[in-house]
Formats: C-alpha cells, sequence, structure tokens
C-alpha cells in the first residue's frame, strides 16, 4: 500500500512519542526546569497529576505513568512524569520529517543528565478528526462494519476501542463516531469522527537508555509508519482523496 507523504486536509489534532522507564531518582521536578533552560522553553504548566503527592504517586504504576508538567517549546511540547516523557507537537502539525529531530533532541538531552537507567516502552500516538457531520458519514469514511444483534449500525452513535497486535508493536485503536474536541490554541471546536491510534512497544527486558537512543531513529521511523499505515488502512479510498494525499 502506498502512503500519501503529507495530506492537504491535514487532520491530525494531536501528535505525541512517549518513553517509559526507570530512573535514579524520582526526576519529575528535576526534568521540567532543566529541559526549559536546556532547549529554550517558552513555559511550564502543572498538569493535575502533580496535586497528587509524590509519596502516592511513586507508589502506585499507573499515577507513575501520569504526566505532571508540560513545557512548551517552539512548536512542541514535553510531557513530564515519574516514569514517563512524551513529546508532542503544538498545532498546526509539522511533518514527521522536522518532529522526528526534535524527539532525538530532547531524548539526548535528557540522557546528558544521566539519571535515566533504562527505557520499558515506548509508543507513538496520532489523534485525528474526520470531517463528519453525523455517525453515519463517519461509517462510510471508515473501513469499517458495525452489526449487533442482527442490526447493522448506519446512523447510531458508536465508540469502539480494541487492540491489535502486529509485530512487535500492539495498535490500541480508538473510534468515535461523531463528537466535538476542544483543541489548544483553537477558539473553536473541532466536530468529526476521531480516529485515536496509540502504538506501543513493551521491551522485554528493558532496553539500557544508552542503547535506546542508539536506535530510536530507527525504532521512531519505524513505529510512525507503523501508526500511519494502520491509519490509512482505516479510511475508505474515498476518504483518502478527499483529504488532498500528496504522494511526491
Amino acid at each position: 500500500m502506498k502512503l500519501p507523504i503529507r495530506l492537504k486536509s491535514e487532520p491530525i489534532v494531536d501528535a505525541i512519542f512517549e518513553i517509559r522507564f526507570a530512573a535514579k531518582t524520582q526526576i519529575a521536578s528535576i526534568l521540567p526546569g532543566y529541559l526549559y533552560s536546556t532547549l529554550g522553553g517558552t513555559s511550564v504548566e502543572r498538569l493535575s497529576a502533580a496535586d497528587i503527592p509524590e509519596a502516592i504517586r511513586v507508589s502506585d504504576a499507573n499515577l507513575r505513568a501520569l504526566p505532571t508538567q508540560k513545557v512548551f517549546i517552539d512548536k512542541f511540547y514535553i510531557l513530564v512524569g515519574d516514569e514517563l516523557l512524551g513529546i508532542g507537537c503544538q498545532l498546526p502539525y509539522p511533518g514527521w520529517a522536522e518532529f522526528r529531530p526534535v524527539i532525538e533532541k530532547v531524548l539526548n538531552t535528557v540522557h546528558a543528565l544521566k539519571l535515566v537507567l533504562s527505557v520499558h516502552r515506548y509508543s507513538m500516538k496520532y489523534v485525528d478528526v474526520l470531517p463528519a457531520k453525523d455517525s453515519g458519514e463517519a461509517l462510510s469514511m471508515l473501513d469499517l462494519g458495525i452489526e449487533l444483534g442482527g442490526q447493522k449500525l448506519k446512523h447510531e452513535k458508536f465508540q469502539l476501542r480494541t487492540e491489535l497486535v502486529r509485530g512487535a508493536f500492539i495498535h490500541v485503536v480508538n473510534l468515535v463516531g461523531s463528537a466535538q474536541m476542544l483543541i489548544a490554541n483553537q477558539p473553536q471546536r473541532n466536530s468529526g469522527a476521531i480516529v485515536d491510534i496509540d502504538s506501543i512497544c513493551d521491551l522485554s527486558p528493558a532496553m539500557r537508555f544508552e542503547s535506546f537512543l542508539m536506535k530510536l531513529k530507527a525504532s521512531a521511523d519505524e513505529i510512525h509508519e507503523a501508526n500511519k499505515e494502520l491509519f490509512f488502512e482505516l479510511l475508505q479510498q474515498e476518504t483518502v482523496n478527499s483529504l488532498g494525499p500528496d504522494y511526491e
């Protein structure tokens, strides 16, 4: 399947590359200021998970994976948690050719502190909003059929979550037929069908941070390509054509 290089009508509303790691110490209070000063940040936002006492956060694996602060740097942002680091894009999405070098730069900057020991998971998540006026139109845009109790859904609202295992990746797919999203830095809500794909790679055993960084470029390209391929497989060809695909 030949994939477009870009779409003229870009549906991406969020994109984030994330790692889960083990560190020498609790670095959620160290990294934001370090990244802000080292990478020329513009602002730092305290998130709701920061209000949970650290002693409680570190005792729960789910809480350790929540971001506590968000550092804004130019067209990008960095999410920092006790055992999580995410690099995301502010809109409009700049494209993978610009996004991946920022991922590499941020993670190499973190490595300079010598506090992260190993990485046990990395992931690539994209959230897209397709311009559908209702669930019926959303179903016609997706390569998807839903039947319940002998009744095939045609116009009914739907929300579907599934996990697809393909090679080394687990793709967590969330589809919503009709929804409204409030996008950061945009005054109006985006309405349409939501296609949310979180592609995850669990590393077992965990990989030393230095070794992970040596393979980062290839690993990031591979998981990005897998995510992108699945996204276009979920769309009808007419939907792809309506988004203005550029193959050159």
